[in-house]
This record gives structure tokens, sequence and C-alpha cells, in this order.
């Protein structure tokens, strides 16, 4: 069985140290400053009344004699209180400590009373007027709590992460806003990581820490902590994503990882595509004016788009051909080179053919 933390102190002070926290202690005291000073603030916050140094002439005069004497006794060693001998573990007699003891007791009881009635009394003022039983606030999430409060409440009762009780309470990562995305934060939370991401990208930075990096937007540093942390959730068979779940049959992300990263690759192609219409045109189609933006379609004007795509990809291997969102991506990092235009579907097999477009006439 191991030590009380009464034995603790005992062998503490016996060494000459600071019973509570193992310091070197003040030369006549048994704690050290920095014991002493929160004891004192606790005391005082206890009491409610805070000590002001004194203003009147006449009380500056009689703090000061109690001061003197107080100074007087200690090096005397005596009772600071009373002036009979003191005792070994305190500046005060025994008498005296107990005394001062009892009546500390006593106050912190009446106290205590006090705070729980006036908490009592808040939090049915609060039920009655249907705002957050802990905290006040005026919008609740669940029965008695805001979305604040029921995260907290699930960290300190259920025993969940900071993490997934926000998430549950739909509250951002890093701010008290609701999330009003399909991710962990909110939409003002995002963009600014968007814009440092964008602004360490320019710098040659790692856009995960901020260290400098060599034509990669990861760091070394970053990079073997995300292998590493790869390979551990591997061999433990769990979910590469979110390391809770096990994985789906022939993949390493469970399922709800899964569809979480499809609905985000997709919102990425939609977004892509939609800066590769705006740059040849806008999304409409130029030969017949359709504006549905999901089948409009880049055409190279010229003709020849399969061949330049198949090149693209080069000989070997087993892709032979570009899809669209790889091609989007090629015209993206080309600077959205000249030769192309957006048209529907039908449109392009007109262009193929050779059959002139409703804009262009007969």
């Amino acid at each position: 069985m191991g030590k009380t933390s009464k034995e603790y102190q005992a062998e503490r002070k016996a060494k000459g140290l600071c019973g509570s926290c193992g310091n070197k202690v003040v030369p006549g005291k048994s704690r050290c400053q920095r014991c002493i000073d929160k004891a004192k603030d606790r005391y005082r916050k206890k009491q409610g009344r805070p000590r002001k140094p004194p203003t009147d002439k006449k009380e500056k005069a009689k703090h000061d004699w109690y001061r003197e004497r107080y100074e007087a006794r200690k090096a005397a060693g005596l009772c600071v209180n009373c002036g009979e001998p003191k005792s070994d573990e305190s500046v005060y007699c025994q008498t005296c400590l107990d005394r001062q003891r009892k009546r500390q007791r006593r106050r912190a009881a009446n106290l205590s009373k006090d705070q729980t009635k006036q908490e009592a009394e808040q939090v049915a003022q609060r039920q009655q007027e249907g705002r957050c039983l802990d905290c006040g606030a005026d919008e609740r999430f669940s029965d008695e709590r805001c979305r604040r409060c029921w995260a907290l409440w699930q960290e300190r009762e259920h025993g969940l992460s900071r993490h997934d009780a926000r998430k549950a309470a739909k509250l951002c990562q890093k701010c008290p806003e609701v999330v009003d995305t399909d991710g962990v934060n909110c939409s003002a939370c995002e963009d600014r990581r968007r814009q440092q991401r964008e602004a360490y990208r320019r710098e040659g930075k790692c856009t995960g820490c901020g260290r400098p990096t060599t034509g990669s937007s990861k760091c070394e540093k970053c990079k073997q902590y995300h292998r590493d942390l790869t390979a551990k959730r591997r061999e433990q068979r769990i979910c590469v994503k979110c390391g809770k779940m096990p994985p789906e049959a022939g993949k390493t992300t469970c399922k709800a990882c899964t569809k979480d990263n499809r609905k985000r690759d997709r919102k990425k192609r939609v977004k892509l595509k939609d800066e590769v219409m705006a740059a040849y045109g806008g999304p409409i189609c130029a030969g017949c004016g359709e504006d549905e933006v999901e089948i409009l379609e880049i055409d190279h004007i010229n003709g020849g788009g399969n061949a330049h795509r198949k090149s693209l990809v080069g000989p070997g291997g087993k892709v032979t051909n570009m899809t669209s969102a790889q091609f989007y991506r090629w015209l993206r990092d080309q600077g959205y080179p000249p030769g192309f235009r957006v048209l529907c579907p039908t449109c392009n097999k007109k262009a193929h053919k050779q059959i002139p477009l409703p804009s262009e006439g007969t």
C-alpha cells in the first residue's frame, strides 16, 4: 500500500522542505513562498474580503504597530497573537492555532451553506426562464444545457474526448461557433486554415506545421509521422483515418470514413470543374447556351482531344487515358492554356462529326 499525503508531508518537513510541493522553505517558515502566497489568496477568496492597504493615517499607524509586534514576537519565538511560547508547526501557540482553525472551519461551513443556497436559487431561476442550468446561456441544446456545457458534460460524465463531444454538439473544434459545414470546423475557421495553407504553399513551407520544405507540401517530419501512424493502425487492423473502427473488407478505412472520403473528393472535383469552366468563359455551352453544369464538358477546339489526353498519360502502364478530374487538374496547373472551350455533350458530338453548332449558324 502506498504512502498517504500526510506521510509524504511529514517526510518532507523532516528534510527541511515544503510539505506541499517539496521545494525549499522560506527561512523561519514551514512552506515555500509559492505555497504561502497560494494559501493566502485562497483564504482571502474564501473570506470574500481581499486585503486592502490602510489609507487613513491613524489606521496606517495601527497597522505598522501590529506589524512590528508581529515581527518582534516571531523573532523571539513567541505566539504572534498572545505572546505565549509558540508551537513547532506554526507561528501561533497551540491554543491560538486550534481556535483559529475552528474559526476557519466555521466560516467555511457557513460560506458553503450560503453558496449552496444561492446556487439552488440560481438554478431554479434559470430553469424557469428556459436558460442553460450551468452557465445561464439563453439557448439550450439539450433539456438542461447549452451546446458548450453539454459537450463538457459529455466529457466529464461519459468519458468522451473533446473532439467527439464537440462534434456531437456540432461545435467548431477551434472556436465556440456552431458548425455550418460538413466538417468539424465552422466556415470561418476553415477559410482561415485554407488561407494559411495557401500562404505556406506559396512560401515553400509545410502545410501542416509551417517548416521549410523542398518541392513538397509536407516536410519530412510530418511525412514520417503519418507513415508511422498509418503503419501502426494497419498492424492494429483499425481504420487508418479515424483509428477507431475496423476497416471494410479489402480497404484501409472504415465505412464512415470511406463515405466521408467520397463526399470530400466529390466536393473537390465539383470545385475544380467550376474553376475550369470559369476560366473558359463560364459554365455555359459555347454552341447552344446550355447552362447545366453537371453535363458540360471541355472540348479541344482543333480536335484530337482523345489522343492529347493519352499523350499526357504516357506510354506503358495500366492507365491509358486521363479522367476528367485529372484533365481539369492539368489545365489548372498549366495556367489554362488557349485552344479549349465549354460545350455540352450534344454540341461536343456535333463538333466531332464536324456538324455546325447552333451558335455558328449554317
